[in-house]
């Protein structure tokens, strides 16, 4: 999770786990796929 709350700028993990840990990791990867298609971000 520390992570997700890199990427998305979070302050704090605690922040980051009310939004988002109900999400499977399948759905946290698929989520930053669809982001770097969008954006065009390397790995």
């Amino acid at each position: 999770m520390e992570e997700v709350r890199d990427w998305l700028g979070h302050e704090s993990l605690a922040q980051t786990d009310r939004a988002y840990a109900f999400l499977d990791v399948r759905h946290l990867h698929a989520g930053l796929a669809h982001t770097k298609t969008v954006t065009g971000a390397a790995d």
